[in-house]
């Protein structure tokens, strides 16, 4: 709070970017030490990692170019409404023990090779669909990702933890859809819970550049 206390008098207004509240109770603690502070908005993104990088620096170009906080704010929000997100686990044993996936459907899912495809919509996790190996599973959500966006307006990036062949999906993904990818590393707090391996798609129109 001193920091917050001692950034207000430096600028107009302050506005803070937390991780989903679906996933983390930070958007609340914030909301709850600035409730009643008007140079002081806290927007829940309702996204993790390259969500939230996509929102900060649309926001910084946006009060760059002297847009005043509402007009950041519908910026923020239709970026949140239109973006797609796809996480594709390679162990399922972190998931486990974050307590997201079942014990018993996880060693079954392992025992017939089957790899979960979790999607974030609305801030929150779910169960999207499966794949029978890892690289068919990037393939198929990369397509399932290309069907869902208009041709040609598209950006994607392959956000990974530590997957030793992110660069060949990538190029695959690039060859196959004629699309320009970039690779990205997931900060150590989300790789606690999500494990090694792992390989998030991550999907937004061109026109919110």
């Amino acid at each position: 709070m001193n920091v917050l206390e001692g950034m207000k008098d430096s600028f107009d207004h302050i506005l803070i970017l937390t991780i989903s509240s679906k996933l983390s109770s930070q958007f609340s603690n914030v909301s709850s030490l600035t409730l009643e502070d008007e140079k002081v908005t806290v927007f829940d993104t309702k996204a993790v990692s390259i969500g939230i990088e996509l929102m900060a620096n649309r926001a910084v170009y946006l009060a760059k170019n002297g847009q005043e906080i509402k007009s950041i704010l519908e910026q923020l929000e239709i970026i949140r409404k239109n973006n797609m997100c796809l996480v594709i686990p390679k162990q399922l044993e972190w998931l486990v023990k974050g307590g997201r996936v079942n014990k018993k459907i996880a060693s079954m899912a392992n025992m017939l090779k089957i790899v979960p495809i979790i999607k974030l919509e609305d801030g929150e996790l779910s169960k999207h669909g499966k794949g029978r190996t890892f690289e068919k599973t990037i393939m198929k959500s990369a397509k399932e990702i290309f069907n869902n966006f208009p041709k040609n307006n598209l950006n994607l990036s392959l956000v990974h933890s530590g997957n030793a062949n992110v660069q060949e999906y990538s190029e695959k993904i690039s060859e196959k859809f004629n699309v320009d990818v970039s690779i990205k590393m997931l900060p150590s707090s989300i790789i606690m819970h999500i494990g090694l391996g792992a390989i998030v798609l991550f999907a937004w129109s061109k026109i919110l550049n």
